[in-house]
């Protein structure tokens, strides 16, 4: 194997894709003078030396060095810029929405992906809605015999959810975001149908209103499950939801000028106001306020005093802390959708904005997905997917038409990259960016590629001929080198010339006298020859033919050689 890459946070080793020898790896060094954007190397790198250690005050990621602010993005976008969009607004590039939007409005798109997103149909209820388990007094089969079915249920909905991420990308994209800032565990509240009404209140809300948004989380039954609002009441205050509804679902514990932004007598005082929430019955998990249950005292917080209740907790923050809040939002949704370090100066102008829109959403997406800031060119590759972006995008790309057999396994097989949907890992969710990777995480995502390869490939579900057409004129003479280039670019979010490419010496295959490469070739970019090599490996180019019986196993396993690069695993 090649000399071992690292990320930075972690100092966790794992081996370069095959082909590089270590002198190589330790020749390729990014040359800053090359391109005005940012080093998405700086991802994948040797192990950093004592001085690139981060401390409080030298951060190890900087925020991008980005002129342009949240005015919109005036050029009509070209194929780049609306893989970017696409890539980053829902969870991969499409052909046909590619070329749909190639040659339109930055600000014409968002606003249309933005309003398609918020209209789009919720989706039936399932049967099983109203189904809750067993009392305490029925017998042990029966209780056996409901986990069995909710644990089925729990699969199902899951793969339901996976096949409308393929749908409806922003919409899912934004509900999947809510899922990792309204944080619950589906191990802490179990039942498949608490899981439903939680998911339907993120995706409800997602485009909505985040005041009404914030109201309506605190009292869904998942919540008041996990954070323990069940428990809480006169005498006994628990302060697990009041505490997390300020540090992490609305302000967080300091605004930008490190200032703080509530006390722990503000914590308590909430807790006191939050009391008295429970369920109707047994049976039924609908939220309501039980009377003798709610601390009717007066109660003081962010200087306010009065006999205050849940709808006054909510009131009363968004009055005394709307820029806190705002700010706080625009933040997350920075870090989202254009890179982890924010840039301050665009945050502001983001949360004005939240603030303008009285906290209506959909605005804040709008202005961000058309913004000059957005479509930087440093952008486009400084985000690392999540597992679920991955495998999401994968089927995307890959025009891969997937069914129940394949939805439902897609969690199951995720897990081991550190991302099962409905159960992060903490009350904070996944951190995501560099976390996302390390020693365990890259050789299962590499896995994962090749098991959808492995599975789908020459079957009705995957046809990468019909792919690869679309992609390239296929009769063009120099298909064998102009396709590995368009089928790079497709899966690539970085330009190729910045790929981190083992450049190699070898001569392609067949008889080069009487069939030379083309000069075009030979005079283009190093990076098109590399890409050739991988591609036809021992073909010789001039036998290349995207009918011949091999073509679909030629392009699977060129996409199984991609997903060895660094690069595969940026947006």
């Amino acid at each position: 194997m090649g000399h071992p890459w690292v990320l930075p946070e972690t100092v966790l080793y794992y081996p370069v894709h095959p082909g590089g020898t270590a002198s190589e790896c330790r020749s390729r060094s990014y040359n800053p003078t090359r391109r005005a954007t940012m080093d998405r190397r700086a991802f994948f790198r040797l192990a950093p030396t004592t001085a690139e250690v981060p401390s409080p005050d030298r951060p190890l990621l900087a925020p991008l060095a980005i002129s342009a602010g949240l005015e919109p993005h005036t050029d009509p976008l070209d194929q780049l810029s609306a893989a970017h969009l696409l890539r980053r607004a829902h969870f991969g590039v499409a052909p046909e929405e590619l070329a749909a939007y190639t040659g339109q409005s930055a600000s014409g798109v968002a606003a249309a992906l933005v309003q398609e997103a918020a209209d789009a149909p919720m989706p039936e209820e399932p049967e099983w809605i109203n189904d809750f388990p067993p009392g305490r007094g029925a017998p042990q089969a029966e209780r056996q015999e409901y986990r069995m079915k909710n644990r089925e249920r729990l699969r199902d909905y899951v793969a339901e959810w996976f096949m409308r991420m393929t749908e409806h990308g922003l919409r899912e994209k934004m509900t999947l975001f809510w899922h990792n800032h309204f944080v619950t565990e589906i191990a802490v509240y179990q039942w498949a149908p608490l899981a439903y009404r939680y998911v339907t209140t993120l995706r409800a809300h997602a485009l909505g209103n985040f005041k009404d948004f914030v109201h309506a989380i605190g009292i869904d039954p998942a919540m008041l499950f996990y954070l323990n609002g069940i428990q809480n009441r006169v005498g006994e205050p628990n302060e697990n939801y009041s505490r997390e509804l300020l540090e992490l679902f609305t302000m967080g514990q300091f605004d930008g000028q490190g200032n703080e932004n509530y006390t722990q007598p503000d914590i308590e005082e909430i807790a006191r106001a939050l009391t008295g929430w429970g369920f109707t019955d047994r049976g039924g998990y609908e939220a309501v306020l039980i009377p003798n249950r709610h601390d009717d005292g007066e109660k003081t917080f962010f200087g306010r005093a009065g006999n205050w209740g849940y709808d006054d907790v909510i009131d009363i923050l968004f009055e005394e802390r709307a820029p806190q809040i705002a700010e706080f939002i625009a933040r997350k949704l920075y870090r989202e959708f254009i890179y982890a370090a924010e840039d301050e100066a665009l945050v502001a102008d983001l949360a004005q904005v939240f603030l303008d829109n009285d906290f209506e959403i959909a605005p804040v997406v709008s202005a961000l997905l058309s913004s000059a800031h957005f479509f930087d060119e440093q952008v486009a590759g400084a985000h690392i997917k999540s597992p679920v972006e991955l495998i999401v995008g994968l089927l995307l790309e890959l025009e891969i038409l997937a069914g129940p057999e394949v939805f439902s396994i897609l969690n199951r097989v995720i897990e081991p990259l550190q991302q099962a949907v409905l159960n992060p890992p903490n009350v904070a969710g996944w951190e995501g960016h560099h976390t996302w990777l390390n020693t365990t995480t890259f050789v299962a995502r590499w896995n994962l590629v090749d098991l959808l390869l492995g599975r789908l490939s020459n079957t009705d579900r995957m046809n990468l001929v019909a792919l690869a057409e679309k992609l390239h004129d296929s009769s063009d003479p120099n298909a064998a080198f102009t396709l590995p280039v368009a089928l790079a670019e497709h899966l690539m979010a970085v330009p190729l010339d910045l790929l981190d490419l083992h450049v190699s010496d070898a001569p392609f295959a067949g008889d080069l006298m009487e069939f030379p490469i083309p000069d075009e070739v030979l005079n283009g970019p190093a990076y098109a020859m590399n890409l050739a090599k991988m591609f036809l490996a021992d073909v010789p180019w001039y036998e290349w033919d995207l009918q011949s019986n091999g073509a679909s196993g030629r392009i699977a396993a060129y996409i199984q050689a991609l997903k060895f690069l660094p690069e595969f695993q940026l947006a």
